[in-house]
């Protein structure tokens, strides 16, 4: 599966990190997805529940194996668009 066949499958409850951020105290951070906004994921991480803006972070994704990195600015849709929209 290569990353935009990815970016068309729902993300939530997938694994995720965040490899940049603006807020220096996302950075790194792991866990499930567990709400998609357009905007915002919220990730729940071992210790709490926390709201990450896409727009300014890159995310990675674990699929069977292979690394995907995701700039969030390419995903800033709600899921629904998210699924259909046309990646070049």
């Amino acid at each position: 599966m290569n990353e935009k066949q990815f970016l068309r499958m729902p993300l939530l409850m997938k694994e995720v990190r965040v490899s940049k951020s603006k807020v220096e105290s996302q950075k790194g951070l792991k866990g499930k997805i567990i709400e998609e906004t357009k905007n915002t994921f919220t990730i729940k991480t071992n210790e709490k529940k926390i709201k990450i803006i896409k727009e300014t972070s890159q995310f990675e994704f674990n699929n069977e194996g292979q690394k995907i990195t995701v700039e969030g600015k390419t995903i800033t849709k709600r899921p629904t668009e998210r699924i259909t929209m046309k990646i070049k």
